[in-house]
């Protein structure tokens, strides 16, 4: 890549005083580029006061009143992939922030791994959902109340609680109380929170721990690993984490991405992060590896195999490992990465 970049500044027309353009461009040799940066380096110039336009830069001759800044390379495909701030010709501020621009983010090509955390948040139709009210009902026909960890849709039946100090707060019958986790929650909150209940309630029931839903904690487990282990994080859309937060791919700062080598993405419920990932290819050639956590249970109660695949949670009967891990108070939990 390094050695096919290529360097423009050429006269171009329609160019607004006082004001910058951002857009595409025609390279004499290599036609128009593809320019997925465009929005980030606008954002980036409305940032430091500039006004920014996008539109298409057309080279000129007798009829130019600016100058454009541009810079390209060819991916691996020899395609042409560039960039291009363009600003009047008596605008010696814009032109200094034109040329400033384009050397600053041209400055971030180069090769680089994109690491999205895979898998998704438990959502509705999720197959536990239908377990889990099915205990419900089972609880309530034998006279107990329910307590729901987790937040369940509205209309349906049981005290939700969502803390410990909501646990505390509960009036129930001791005697009578049943406790289910609604799919979404993350198993490693309800811990908590199920740990009060048994010390208020000695005598409280639960569903069986074969209907958790791990979908949500493996999400998490897996962008907590992304961040770990790349030189940045962004997420998009995901204030959980202490990572840089975006809410639009444009948001992305130059200033992040100096010497960096790998880029962690994090997105909510693991949606597709395309246009994240788009605005990055723009940056140099990258490869985009998915990681993932997912977590198995293992139960000698039945014999055959039931996978849930709606995020990243499978639960596997099988005999004699679940001994082993009943003792050792551990599910295994598989970690990989797919490129």
């Amino acid at each position: 890549m390094n050695r096919s970049v290529d360097r423009l500044r050429v006269p171009v027309s329609g160019i607004t005083p006082g004001m910058l353009a951002v857009g595409s461009f025609r390279h004499p040799d290599r036609g128009v580029p593809r320019f997925p940066t465009a929005t980030a380096i606008a954002a980036t110039l409305r940032r430091a006061g500039h006004e920014v336009r996008h539109h298409a830069l057309q080279p000129a001759d007798s009829d130019a009143n600016g100058v454009l800044f541009a810079a390209s390379y060819l991916d691996q495909r020899g395609r042409p992939v560039g960039l291009g701030v363009a600003a009047h010709d008596r605008d010696l501020a814009g032109l200094a922030a034109a040329e400033a621009a384009v050397d600053m983010w041209s400055g971030l090509w180069r090769t680089r791994r994109i690491v999205p955390a895979a898998g998704g948040r438990c959502g509705p139709g999720c197959s536990h959902e239908r377990l889990i009210r099915a205990e419900i009902a089972r609880f309530t026909a034998r006279g107990d109340d329910t307590v729901i960890i987790g937040k369940p849709p509205a209309g349906q039946s049981g005290t939700a609680i969502g803390s410990a100090a909501e646990a505390d707060r509960l009036r129930v019958d001791p005697d009578h109380v049943s406790y289910v986790v609604w799919p979404g929650f993350v198993i490693e909150d309800a811990a908590e929170i199920i740990a009060a209940l048994r010390t208020r309630f000695p005598r409280i029931r639960a569903a069986h721990p074969d209907m958790l839903c791990y979908s949500t904690s493996d999400y998490r487990a897996a962008a907590r690993m992304t961040a770990s282990t790349c030189d940045i994080t962004l997420a998009f859309g995901y204030p959980e984490t202490m990572v840089h937060a975006l809410t639009d791919p444009a948001e992305i700062r130059p200033e992040w991405l100096t010497g960096v080598e790998s880029i962690g993405v994090i997105t909510p419920a693991g949606s597709d992060p395309a246009g994240l990932l788009d605005v990055l290819s723009g940056l140099g050639p990258v490869s985009v590896v998915r990681r993932t956590v997912s977590t198995e249970v293992v139960s000698a109660a039945r014999s055959r195999t039931v996978r849930h695949r709606a995020g990243a949670f499978a639960a596997v009967r099988a005999g004699r490992q679940f001994d082993e891990l009943a003792r050792n108070r551990i599910a295994p939990v598989r970690q990989d990465e797919r490129a």
